[in-house]
């Protein structure tokens, strides 16, 4: 089968070279990765984990004027935290004791690479056009890393694993009758890879099923039902690894798992949540209503945004974090409840204030939340608990001047993609109708995205950011599909 192409789409060598050293770009640039508050976190945690298998490596001898490598935190609380990814700590710790923690980012590369790769090999063999996997891949990429994708590539956070989640339920929702078993494997491992990354990307996961379920039914009767069995085992695999951590937890250190209550935080901020504290506390039987003591401590209207509620530690803003470790487990473990109680007693606000919410993280996209700030360096540079010389204070921090320049192209690229590709998907094209099913489920995915970060947790640029160059990457797919030939003079639908 021939896979040659004309015009600019030409040379996948080229073309991937092009895209790798935008993808590098941001990291050439800072001199070093960048970071986050919670990097800190996931970098203690994966090196607590190694420790407790007995895998960790012994640390050097100190060197003449050098540092000491850090110490591994010991769990002897009550509780540890859950809300992180247990399998993205160890990706970091693993990293970092035995190779480079720099080598995250050619791993960030090669999952971002391969991912694209696969779906555009599927959907050009399964259409039968004269379309270049390799460089379309390239050419895509190429034009995705004038948006937020290298950012993300150079950060040290799970945030560039939710879009591949999307591309691979797209592409499931598109083709997954269609592919060969290897393919499937492929897209099952890199799947996994994302939802084990983070919590979040589960709940997208779990969201995504029924509308990939929806898709699939409309283009690939009567096999339709592969494609949600297949993102059905990438919930199950997440959900697994959910019961596998806390297992292992009880076990290696007797404490408990504590989840931090995003979505009662969320409740609380949006206004019905508290009006429902305020009606039923004080209550023994219901956990949250410590919580809503713990809010009276204070007059300060800012206590209770919901990145306050669960972070802040000073007596004006905080509240969660001022009560023991089992009261923050039970306060957790009792947000689901929660969410139903103020549901059936306020539905109408509860659906409003997640609509509006939803709306509103769409709307977020810059990238100023992956350059460290003064208090993600304190978290990060001067934490004890990570090894000295994993992170550099890097030179995109210092001076700032470039931002407004890069937002408003970034603005204007995104707003161009999205343009393009609703005009791609309704004029009439040689677009197949799976590669039409497969636009609408990025789409999608990128609102559950929005849904899942906004409304459940806390409107933030950073989760926007994450998954928006998934615009542009797929502008030029959908050009490049659409002005392909069909091999042989005839093309699959």
């Amino acid at each position: 089968m021939s896979t040659k192409t004309s015009g600019p789409i030409r040379h996948g060598g080229l073309w991937l070279l092009a895209a790798l050293a935008m993808g590098l770009s941001v990291y050439a640039l800072n001199g070093g990765l960048l970071f986050y508050f919670d990097t800190a976190g996931y970098m203690s945690q994966g090196l607590t984990a190694l420790d407790s298998l007995n895998l960790l490596p012994p640390p050097p001898v100190e060197a003449q004027g050098g540092g000491t490598a850090a110490s591994i935190p010991s769990d002897t609380g009550d509780t540890v935290n859950g809300s992180r990814s247990l399998f993205y700590g160890l990706v970091l710790a693993v990293l970092a004791s035995y190779a480079r923690l720099d080598l995250i980012l050619l791993l960030d590369v090669l999952v971002v690479f391969l991912t694209v790769w696969l779906l555009l090999r599927v959907a050009q063999r399964v259409d039968r056009v004269m379309v270049a996997p390799v460089t379309l891949t390239g050419a895509a990429l190429f034009v995705a890393c004038f948006g937020a994708l290298p950012f993300y590539l150079a950060y040290v956070m799970p945030d560039i694993l939710a879009p591949i989640l999307i591309l691979i339920v797209a592409l499931f929702a598109g083709y997954a009758n269609r592919m060969q078993v290897w393919e499937i494997a492929l897209a099952l491992i890199l799947g996994f890879a994302a939802v084990l990354s983070h919590p979040s990307h589960l709940a997208m996961a779990m969201l995504s099923l029924p509308l990939a379920a929806l898709i699939a039914g409309l283009v690939q009767r009567p096999s339709f039902w592969v494609a949600p069995v297949l993102v059905g085992l990438l919930i199950a695999g997440g959900m697994a690894e959910r019961v596998l951590f806390r297992m292992q937890v009880t076990e290696r250190t007797g404490s408990e798992v504590l989840y931090n209550p995003y979505i009662t935080a969320r409740l609380i901020q949006d206004g019905p949540g508290y009006a429902y504290l305020q009606d039923n506390c004080p209550d023994a039987d219901q956990a949250t209503c410590t919580l809503y003591e713990a809010l009276q401590n204070s007059e300060d209207p800012m206590r209770l945004t919901a990145t306050h509620i669960i972070f802040e530690e000073t007596p004006e803003l905080g509240s969660l974090r001022h009560l023991d470790e089992l009261t923050q487990k039970s306060i957790g473990d009792a947000q689901y409840q929660f969410f139903l109680d103020v549901l059936i007693d306020r539905p109408l606000h509860v659906v409003g204030a997640f609509l509006n919410n939803t709306l509103h993280q769409a709307t977020l996209f810059s990238i100023h939340q992956t350059i460290p700030n003064d208090g993600a360096r304190r978290s990060v540079l001067e934490n004890p608990e990570v090894p000295s010389g994993l992170f550099t204070d890097g030179r995109l921090r210092r001076d700032q001047g470039w931002y407004s320049a890069v937002y408003a192209v970034q603005a204007a690229l995104y707003t161009l993609s999205l343009i393009a590709i609703l005009v791609l998907l309704v004029k009439p094209s040689a677009l197949s109708a799976r590669m039409r099913a497969l636009t609408v489920m990025v789409l999608l995915g990128i609102l559950v995205n929005a849904f899942v970060c906004g409304a459940l947790s806390q409107p933030a640029a950073r989760y926007g950011a994450r998954v928006i160059w998934l615009l542009p990457l797929l502008a030029v797919i959908l050009w490049g599909f659409a002005r392909a030939e069909p091999v042989g003079g005839e093309r699959n639908e």
